[in-house]
C-alpha cells in the first residue's frame, strides 16, 4: 500500500512538472537596433555570426524579464 501511495505521488509530482515546462510563453518582439548574439548565456561566450552585429528584426522571446 505504501508502494502505491509513492507512486501516485511521484507521478502526480511529475506531471505537474512536466505541465509548467512545457506551457512556457514565447513571443515575437522587433528589436530597432543592431546587436550582437552570443553562443552560450555566460561572460565568456563567442559571438555567433562570425562576430558580425546583426541588424535590426523580430527576435523571438522564450523569457522576458523587467530588468
Amino acid at each position: 500500500m505504501l508502494k502505491k501511495g509513492v507512486m501516485l505521488l511521484f507521478f502526480i509530482l511529475s506531471i505537474s512538472t512536466f505541465s509548467m515546462v512545457t506551457h512556457a510563453a514565447s513571443s515575437s518582439e522587433y528589436v530597432n537596433q543592431s546587436f550582437y548574439g552570443y553562443k552560450e548565456p555566460s561572460f565568456t561566450s563567442a559571438k555567433t555570426n562570425g562576430g558580425a552585429e546583426y541588424g535590426a528584426q523580430n527576435v523571438g522571446v522564450v523569457e522576458k524579464r523587467d530588468n
